[in-house]
Formats: C-alpha cells, sequence, structure tokens
C-alpha cells in the first residue's frame, strides 16, 4: 500500500452498530431541540427503513429534508454540543476504530462518508481521528438553522461523486467498507471492498462480485496487517 491510497468507511451499520443518524434525531428530541412534528415524521421513516419497507435512498433523503426543516431556527452551538456528547458515546466497532488509529499513525489517510449529518459526522471523526469526512449538510445562517433543503444527502449517487472526486485528486481507493446497497457504488471503486454484516442485497450483490464479506465475530485482517505483510515480502 504506497502511494496515496486511501480507506473509505461507512458510518451506520457499519463504523457503528447502532444508527447514530436516527439516534441524534432522538437525542435532539429529548433535549427539546428539533420541532415535534418533524420529529414525529422522522420516526416513521426509521420505523419504514427498519421493515425495508422505504428504499435506502429515499430513507437517507427524507431523514436529511426534515432534520433540517426540525432545526429551522434553532441555534446552532446547542445542537453542536448534543452531537459532540453523542460521538462521544456511540459505539463503534472496535476492530475498526483501531485500524482507523493506526493509519493515521502509519500516515495514511482515511474518509468517511455518510449520510450522518456533518454537525455529529465531524465529531465523530474527531473522536477517531479520520482525515476527510463527507456528511449530510444542515444549512445554517448567522448561527441558526434555516429549514433549507440539505445539499449534500448522500444518496448512492452523492457517494459515488464523492469517490470520483478523491479519485480525482489522486487518492486509489485501497479498501472501503459499508453494509447496504447505498454503499455499493463506494464499495465498486475500491481494490479490497469489504460488505460488514451486509443486508440480504448487498449480501446478494457482494457474493456475486467477489467481494469479501465480513461479520462481527468472524476473522477480521485489517489493512494495518496487510501492510506489514506487504512490508516483510518486500
Amino acid at each position: 500500500m504506497m502511494g496515496k491510497n486511501i480507506v473509505f468507511y461507512d458510518v451506520d451499520g457499519t463504523l457503528t452498530y447502532d444508527h447514530v443518524s436516527f439516534g441524534f434525531a432522538n437525542e435532539l428530541s429529548r433535549k427539546k431541540s428539533i420541532e415535534p412534528d418533524a420529529y414525529a415524521r422522522i420516526k416513521e421513516i426509521e420505523f419504514k427503513h427498519s421493515k425495508n419497507e422505504i428504499p435506502q435512498d429515499a430513507a437517507v433523503e427524507q431523514y436529511g429534508i426534515l432534520l433540517s426543516q426540525g432545526l429551522k431556527g434553532y441555534r446552532v452551538p446547542p445542537v453542536r454540543k448534543i452531537a459532540r456528547q453523542l460521538a462521544g458515546r456511540v459505539k463503534i466497532r472496535k476492530v475498526l476504530e483501531k485500524e482507523i488509529r493506526e493509519l493515521g499513525d502509519m500516515g495514511y489517510p482515511t474518509a468517511v462518508i455518510s449520510g450522518v449529518p456533518e454537525i455529529l459526522l465531524g465529531e465523530l471523526a474527531a473522536r477517531l481521528g479520520v482525515t476527510y469526512f463527507n456528511g449530510a449538510d444542515l444549512p445554517s445562517r448567522n448561527g441558526r438553522f434555516t429549514g433549507g433543503k440539505p445539499r449534500w444527502n448522500m444518496t448512492a449517487d452523492e457517494k459515488e461523486r464523492i469517490v470520483l472526486r478523491y479519485i480525482g485528486r489522486g487518492f486509489v481507493p485501497f479498501r472501503a467498507y459499508g453494509d447496504s446497497m447505498g454503499d455499493r457504488d463506494i464499495l465498486k471503486h475500491a481494490l479490497h471492498p469489504v460488505a460488514v454484516n451486509p443486508r440480504d442485497e448487498l449480501a446478494a450483490e457482494a457474493k456475486s462480485r467477489g467481494w469479501t464479506i465480513w461479520r462481527d465475530g468472524e476473522k477480521f485482517t485489517s489493512v494495518t496487517e496487510m501492510i506489514k505483510r506487504e512490508t516483510a515480502e518486500a
């Protein structure tokens, strides 16, 4: 692994066990920092998503729009504080957390690409030492959320456009991790794609393409182990 190789990670269901996007909405509601009507509609999306009654991209897009609408008029700093507190306690897969930190220590860049709002994703990235992060933006002006439609909702197409921008800057996707079909267009550009506890549709896609399928409890070979092996064999 040489040059400008980079490793990509999804968040919900991949880096984290839970869907922190919905967890963020729950925290905002608990702190009375989101409009109740918007929160109720987000809960409907969460339920339909859990039952596979709504396509992944539709859930991501609707969540971003509703969250932004629900935050309209609220001040940014208190919401950022809620995001920081949640990011500090969310449960992250230890093997991936360790890998990110080791890659950072070795000077290799990492990136998270996710539908998680950037105000939360940035806090998670800081906790983990991730080099770059790309999430759903929540428009704000003069320290308050505007309620406008997010420019980046992180649908599958948007995720692929971001990966292609990294490639255009000279990065080579060495490995990528994802758990759903929304991550497929990240995985297909990686030299070593890994489907993490994939849902049925992604599991079938990964099997047909010969991608690695990794599930909790199975043997995990980190990128840093691969680097050390390549170095020893050189």
